[in-house]
């Protein structure tokens, strides 16, 4: 009989879950605590309460994550989880098994067994929500480094000057907070959603579109360093505003400029969508889980 999980997906604005028996259950979601750990715990307690009886808990979490002990060694925005296993918390607190990964190598995880990524065997992940996740494949195994920072696209720098400024990292400059500031830029506009972006650019406000082209070179540049230092067979897409085809378009025709002046004769690289998009990670954080307890 297959196990029941729970399937969380913390995210620094909002937390997803959901349910998985081999295949998801209804998506739900909630406000993310961002100040304390007994905030967090009541959210996971009133979660837990409403999915009903449950075999183990399986997260897809931002941060430098060791998969093998659970422990979050920093990044991300909850800090409160610095340097706890979310395995041993899960545990103390509710008596149940859990397995955690970083987000975008759940979403990677996701891709790889079930969706864009079956066919690869070297790729880069890019994930634009509120920060950049990354994921980096080799030879069909996902790259995690000597401190588990691998991927970690959000702190690239992006400018020389004054470096330890949150506007000078690729966190800034590619996410979805990135696009909404381009939209800023072009039309005056502050604060405006993925939602809002994209229904201002179809109603045919030209200065919005100016600042989705805006956004698409910032990430041109991303993923044209990435490319001459990964050199991947595709590059694939996820987050919440990769819905969106317009900007995937976009960031092609972009992409074909850019390489066009700047490239020094790199090929343009291939860019698909995460077949599961906003369910990736939660569907990675189910596989992780089963890995997981697999091998132990």
């Amino acid at each position: 009989m297959k196990e029941k999980l729970l399937v969380i997906d913390v995210g620094g604005t909002n937390i997803k879950y959901s349910t998985w028996n081999g295949q998801l259950g209804e998506v739900k979601e909630i406000p993310t605590p961002t100040d304390t750990m007994e905030n967090f715990l009541s959210v996971l307690s009133y979660i837990i309460e409403e999915v009903g009886p449950i075999d183990g808990i399986a997260f897809s979490y931002p941060g430098f994550i060791d998969n093998k002990t659970g422990i979050k060694h920093g990044g991300g925005n909850l800090r409160y989880t610095d340097n706890i296993s979310l395995i041993d918390l899960i545990k103390d607190n509710f008596n149940l098994k859990a397995a955690v990964d970083n987000d975008s190598k759940c979403a990677t995880l996701a891709e790889m067994k079930y969706g864009a990524l079956k066919e690869y065997q070297n790729a880069c992940t890019l994930i634009l929500g509120t920060g950049v996740g990354g994921t980096v494949m080799i030879n069909r195994e996902i790259l995690r480094g000597s401190h588990l920072v691998a991927g970690e696209f959000s702190f690239i720098k992006t400018k020389i000057d004054e470096p330890e400024k949150f506007e000078n990292i690729a966190a800034s400059y590619c996410s979805s907070l990135g696009l909404s500031d381009c939209i800023y830029q072009t039309t005056g506009i502050k604060g405006l959603n993925g939602r809002e972006i994209f229904k201002l650019i179809d109603e045919g406000n030209k200065e919005a579109y100016q600042g989705l082209k805006l956004f698409c070179e910032n990430l041109s540049f991303l993923i044209y360093n990435l490319e001459v230092i990964v050199d991947p067979e595709v590059f694939i897409i996820g987050g919440g505003i990769s819905a969106q085809p317009l900007l995937i378009e976009t960031l092609k025709e972009t992409l074909k400029e850019y390489y066009q002046e700047k490239s020094f004769g790199v090929e343009v690289p291939k860019i698909e969508v995460c077949q599961f998009r906003n369910n990736a990670n939660l569907i990675g954080a189910a596989i992780n889980y089963q890995n997981y307890y697999d091998q132990n």
